[in-house]
């Protein structure tokens, strides 16, 4: 019984690497096969890249590479679903996709995804002169978030699919996260992340633009440290 019960929690622990430790959860619980399909729900989503990522690495061998990116995402990772409790999506490349409120339901899954922004910004900041120090890279990275309505759940073909999501939602994500190159921002987010239950920041009208209206705003650390976040409504972003 003993070795059966180990046996099932480094099973779990191992299953754990490749989808959310929740959803894992919840398919033992109630004693069902993972099946493709999913729901509408409202999320925070996170994407995040590398500034300058193409230009660093082509001083870097592949296996630097990999390590260098290994130890980035763990920071990351740890950050998004440890300390705020959301999902890790995918890494594509040197980008990281995220999101906040599934598979278990988060009603601050915006505020959460804000403080988990913030906590990467500060945590990659106060490990920069440790990086130098031992030689290693110090990456900045640059986040878009965006709160809407997306399909969520196991996408894919019958025999191999992803828990993830998809919807015009997570593509907004990526352009606003684009977006922080235009700006020199480090963080974006959408008016529709800042309206929801996100009280704690202040928010700074930035500009307007014919169809959108842009915003930012300076949010103070403990440390002193000023991180940009920024707010971006699409009014009518269909084409005439």
């Amino acid at each position: 019984m003993i070795d059966s019960s180990e046996r099932m929690k480094a099973a779990l622990r191992s299953f754990g690497k490749y989808v959310p430790i929740e959803l894992v959860r919840e398919l033992l619980a109630q004693k069902q096969d993972a099946i493709r399909g999913g729901k509408l729900r409202e999320l925070t989503l996170f994407f995040s890249d590398i500034a300058n990522f193409t230009k660093i690495s082509e001083n870097l061998s592949p296996t630097e590479v990999v390590g260098e990116l290994g130890d980035y995402f763990e920071v990351i990772a740890d950050i998004i679903e440890h300390e705020f409790g959301g999902t890790l999506d995918k890494f594509v490349g040197d980008g990281v996709v995220a999101f906040f409120g599934a598979p278990k339901e988060m009603p601050n899954h915006a505020e959460m995804a804000c403080r988990a922004a913030l906590k990467i910004q500060e945590k990659l900041f106060s490990l920069g002169p440790e990086k130098r120090l031992i030689g290693s890279r110090f990456f900045r990275t640059r986040i878009g978030l965006h709160t809407g309505e997306v399909l969520v759940g196991n996408i894919g073909t019958p025999k191999r699919f992803a828990y993830s999501v998809i919807g015009d939602a997570a593509n907004l994500t990526s352009r606003i996260e684009g977006l922080n190159k235009i700006y020199g921002t480090r963080i974006l987010a959408s008016a529709e992340t800042k309206d929801a239950r996100c009280t704690d920041f202040e928010w700074r009208q930035i500009d307007r633009v014919v169809g959108e209206v842009r915003r930012f705003t300076n949010y103070s650390e403990r440390r002193g440290q000023s991180i940009q976040l920024c707010w971006r409504r699409a009014i009518n972003m269909r084409s005439r």
